[in-house]
């Protein structure tokens, strides 16, 4: 499997990044890492996102772990 990785602002990418470095001591588990914001999207928001995802040794259960910053609704 491959780890995908979008390109985001600074401040979206060092979490990334710091993201990354925490799947590092997990050897026995897959490890993978996504960031998005909104050109990606394809709406223009300024909101970014960063997932981690684990998936285990016998492939039966992931767990993930999604942050956003910017996004809001309308009042």
């Amino acid at each position: 499997m491959k780890r995908f990785l979008f390109e985001l602002p600074r401040t979206a990418t060092a979490a990334a990044l710091i993201l990354a470095l925490f799947c590092a001591p997990v050897l026995a588990e897959m490890c993978f890492t996504a960031t998005i914001n909104g050109a990606q999207a394809g709406t223009g928001s300024t909101a970014t996102g960063v997932g981690r995802f684990m998936l285990n040794d016998a492939e039966t259960e992931l767990t993930y772990n999604i942050t956003f910053l910017g996004l809001s609704a309308p009042e």
